[in-house]
């Protein structure tokens, strides 16, 4: 129940935050939101200022099946409004089956909830997960977790490339070093 979800939003929290490779950020936060939210497929995207595209989607269906989702008109529309930072839930109440009648097969858009990866300053990509497995959609609890991940991710984002920048302008210093000594050696 709550307390296994909050167990492992925690245990999630505290791996992130070691971490300084933004493909191994995007990985493990795309496994763990399909496991905390309960989702057949879930799908993170970060891009950051020069375009590189950092994509993960985990599931347990097999390709075609994902394929098949990710094809869906609806993803498609939804996918358009978290691009440009917005929400996305479909269908709105997790008790609407009006949208669900009739036999659902594996690779069938059932539900969708998708939220930006941002920070204050900047607006990074989108989770989305689709499918809740045991609920006809995802709830209002669905949706504070998953920004409560999609705010985590983007703050351990911005971490990582903090840590990559500082790298490169540590080597940068230490080749001026080196070149620095050989010069004064001479």
């Amino acid at each position: 129940g709550a307390q296994e979800r909050l167990s492992a939003l925690v245990a999630f929290s505290r791996g992130l935050f070691g971490q300084t490779e933004p493909e191994t950020i995007v990985a493990s936060t795309c496994h763990a939101a399909r496991d905390i939210l309960l989702a057949q497929c879930a799908q993170l995207v970060l891009a950051d200022d020069a375009g590189t595209r950092h994509t993960c989607t985990a599931s347990g269906l097999a390709n075609e099946q994902v394929e098949k989702l990710l094809r869906t008109r609806m993803y498609t529309v939804m996918l358009q409004s978290l691009e440009k930072g917005g929400c996305a839930l479909f269908p709105m109440a997790p008790a609407d089956t009006s949208q669900s009648s009739g036999t659902k097969l594996p690779g069938d858009l059932v539900s969708m909830l998708g939220v930006p990866v941002a920070s204050v300053g900047h607006h990074y990509g989108y989770l989305c997960v689709i499918n809740r497995i045991g609920l006809p959609g995802f709830t209002d609890e669905d949706l504070a977790v998953a920004r409560a991940i999609a705010a985590q991710v983007a703050v351990a984002y911005e971490n990582a490339r903090r840590y990559y920048d500082l790298e490169q302008r540590v080597a940068e210093r230490t080749a001026a070093l080196e070149v620095a000594n050989r010069e004064l050696e001479a």
